[in-house]
């Protein structure tokens, strides 16, 4: 069996870490994930970090104390040894790494040698999360995208006309949960706003729509011509662009660790540029390109 040949490779190489991360099916059941990384010395003596999923496991207790049992009790069935972990890898969910009674910490209390290393990602895509949360223009921003989407997608008249107007990209919903995928929803109005723009601007004269669909059009419209607006919309394309691309290093198999903190310090150094004068100047003189694509004095 696979998972024999997996446990057997585990057994030679002794010390281990775990990454777990919970999510329900499609009977809403919540499983967890069970992940095991090590280090193989082949026969060659080739040294190869290896990451295996051995599989699911159903949570009835979603608490700190009912995640680190399920651990412990899938542990112990597969004959690994806890004494023998070295690392632990979770998200940043409260029953995950909580300080005081988190997996991280009731393992911990087992084995001291097995540290916790929150995600990397899971950290960035809260940062963002809360720095757009923290911002009035922001969240303004953002509910505007969503307004548009929701506007044309509510109906199939609507919807062909956007289609007849934006041919190569359709606006998208936003992502509650990763903030560094709202750069999908960004990029109809970042490099395609003037067929938006126009496409919201026909169904605000489109006497086949309803009077309530036409006014909300004509709302969306006026939304559109604010230089404010479009300000944000460079502004946050840019960060969420940036974003997620270290995101998706963050995530890659051959990531270490000295790679992460180079990746995050570059985009601590962007975000750094981004509000100096020099940012602001960059992002106003795209938002003035912006504004002559839809006529906006």
């Amino acid at each position: 069996k696979i998972q024999d040949k997996i446990l057997q490779d585990l057994q030679q190489a002794t010390y281990y870490s775990i990454i777990l991360d919970c999510t329900p099916d499609v009977s809403h059941t919540e499983q967890m994930t069970f992940v095991i990384r090590f280090v193989k010395i082949t026969e060659n003596e080739d040294v190869v970090i290896k990451e295996h999923f051995l599989g699911f496991i159903p949570i009835k207790d979603s608490s700190g104390e009912g995640l680190t049992e399920a651990l412990l009790k899938e542990l112990k069935e597969r004959g690994i040894p806890l004494k023998n972990m070295r690392g632990q890898g979770y998200d940043n969910g409260s029953a995950m790494k909580g300080k005081h009674v988190g997996v991280q910490k009731r393992i911990l209390d087992l084995n001291p040698r097995a540290f916790y290393v929150p995600c990397g990602n899971h950290s960035l895509n809260l940062v963002i999360n809360d720095a757009a949360l923290s911002c009035n223009s922001a969240v303004d921003c953002f509910s505007t995208i969503q307004e548009i989407y929701n506007f044309f997608s509510s109906s199939t008249q609507r919807w062909s006309i956007l289609l007849k107007n934006v041919s190569s990209l359709t606006v998208k919903p936003l992502c509650n949960t990763r903030w560094e995928s709202r750069i999908e929803a960004l990029l109809p109005l970042r490099y395609h706003i003037e067929e938006v723009y126009d496409a919201l601007y026909e169904a605000s004269q489109d006497k086949n729509l309803d009077a309530f669909g036409r006014h909300t059009a004509v709302g969306l419209v006026k939304k559109l011509q604010s230089f404010k607006f479009l300000c944000c919309i460079v502004t946050w394309h840019e960060i969420l662009y940036k974003t997620n691309m270290v995101s998706k290093l963050l995530q890659k198999v051959t990531n270490d660790l000295q790679s992460s903190i180079d990746l995050l310090k570059s985009v601590k150094s962007f975000l750094e540029t981004m509000r100096s004068e020099e940012g602001l100047n960059s992002v106003i003189i795209d938002a003035k390109e912006l504004a002559e694509k839809i006529d906006v004095a």
